[in-house]
């Protein structure tokens, strides 16, 4: 009986050693293959940034000084780093990228290209929620969505053909890693709210594979640099960023392929999580402001049929998504710059080290009781002037208003975010009835100066046919 005993102990040991030592070698090879590639992953460490006084002067001083660059700022605040080749070292070089960079987001999200686009994403828009909803209905009719994930969709739907073209954005596999992409930011603004170093590189290991998701795709776009000097679409869609970065490969050495797929992924995840963070938060808000979304409905209806010049022109609905930002920004702070190299503001007010990240408070300059009476109030109306004959917009750049930066830098994309939320918007309340599924259930979490909706958060949808005949 002992000589059964010990063979059994023997017995689970070996068992023991055996899933220790594949638990070892799955921990190394997963390790390897994290430095091998792109991603490097580094364990978070708390650094609270240099907010400047927000004087106009300063804020403009910040925008266009050029030591100062977005690049890897929220990267290097997550742990991840996309290769950037070294630009970094030339600031004469990394002045000219930029420029140009710019100037490709402009020219794929302009006016005449958005007023062609419209009839494409509209399209797009409902094959999405048709698809969404389909999933989601519930046995009396109403449609029980899940807030955050339906927002993603949606936004991923609508800005993946004007970054990456009709061909790669009907591609399941590319598109389902982008969503991936997406889905990381969440967990790792989430999780890394843990102070413990060691708890917070444990969380990385487990969460990491989103990093899988961002080589995925990064390594696509390479595949398709390397193999198409033209960028031909056989869709509509036939000038997008890629196909811009294409011809700025072309014409400029300093672009080679590896730089420029991060470089274009780097500004997708910029623009598409700004996108579907504000527009969570705006559903959220017209879904209990009831009274607001009765009015918003009337307004859509005295304007249809709606065409982007209609949708762009709507007093009420620029009103009330200006207003639900200013209250609820996704980031407490904005301009986040990494200095380059060390740095004195021209009054002397501010000097910054090397490697220091400076920023503005936009929550502060949102929040002045001289640009804005009770400022915590929700008052849509006071971008309205009288007869709405005049109208502060969403997309409108100012130092009161920095959602969406400064300058000659300001965000060269927010015309099109401004559309796909719109889009969004009028497309639910045209046919639905909003409310929250739960309204004491909280919707919002907060780390460090960002806010991010909980994945928990539902929202019902009635169609109003479904109402009428109630």
């Amino acid at each position: 009986m002992e000589i059964k005993d010990e063979s059994l102990a023997r017995h689970e040991q070996f068992l023991l050693a055996t899933i220790l030592c594949s638990v070892l070698a799955y921990a190394y090879f997963e390790i390897k293959t994290w430095h091998r590639d792109a991603f490097r992953f580094r364990s978070w460490r708390k650094s609270s940034p240099i907010v400047i006084l927000s004087t106009q002067k300063q804020i403009t001083e910040l925008s266009e000084a050029l030591c100062f660059t977005q690049q890897n700022v929220y990267a290097d605040m997550l742990g991840f780093q996309l290769e950037m080749d070294n630009i970094e070292n030339s600031l004469g070089d990394y002045k000219l990228m930029r420029k140009q960079i710019h100037c490709c987001v402009l020219q794929a999200t302009g006016h005449n290209q958005l007023r062609s686009l419209y009839p494409c994403l509209y399209h797009r828009l409902n094959n999405t929620l048709e698809c969404i909803f389909s999933q989601d209905l519930a046995s009396n009719g109403d449609t029980s969505v899940a807030l955050p994930r339906t927002a993603r969709r949606l936004a991923l739907a609508l800005t993946s053909p004007i970054f990456f073209g009709e061909t790669l954005s009907s591609d399941g596999e590319f598109c389902n890693a982008l969503l991936q992409c997406s889905i990381g930011i969440v967990k790792y603004t989430t999780m890394l709210q843990a102070r413990s170093s060691l708890w917070s590189s444990l969380v990385r290991a487990i969460i990491a594979k989103r990093a899988r998701a961002m080589r995925f795709v990064r390594n696509r776009l390479l595949k398709y640099l390397n193999e198409h000097s033209v960028c031909e679409e056989p869709g509509r869609i036939k000038q997008t960023l890629l196909s811009n970065m294409i011809n700025v490969m072309k014409a400029s050495k300093l672009w080679v392929p590896s730089l420029l797929a991060g470089q274009l992924l780097r500004t997708w995840l910029a623009i598409s999580h700004q996108t579907w963070t504000n527009l969570d938060v705006i559903i959220l808000e017209a879904s209990a402001r009831k009274k607001w979304q009765h009015a918003l409905r009337e307004e859509l209806e005295e304007s249809t049929p709606l065409d982007y010049e209609r949708l762009d022109q709507l007093p009420l609905m620029d009103s009330f998504i200006k207003e639900t930002v200013r209250l609820n920004p996704p980031d407490k702070f904005t301009m986040r710059r990494k200095a380059l190299k060390p740095y004195t503001f021209s009054d002397n007010s501010v000097s910054v080290p090397v490697g220091a990240t400076v920023c503005v408070s936009a929550y502060d300059q949102m929040h002045d009781p001289q640009t804005y009476p009770n400022p915590d109030s929700f008052s849509p109306s006071r971008y309205l002037g009288d007869k709405y004959k005049t109208q502060s917009k969403f997309t409108d750049v100012s130092e009161s208003f920095l959602v969406w930066g400064y300058g000659s830098l300001a965000c060269p994309g927010r015309r099109y975010a401004s559309l796909v939320i719109k889009m969004v918007l009028s497309e639910l309340l045209q046919k639905y009835e909003l409310s929250l599924e739960s309204e004491e259930t909280e919707t919002m979490s907060s780390w460090e100066a960002f806010t991010m909706p909980y994945e928990s958060t539902r929202i019902v949808l009635r169609t109003r046919a479904q109402l009428d005949n109630n």
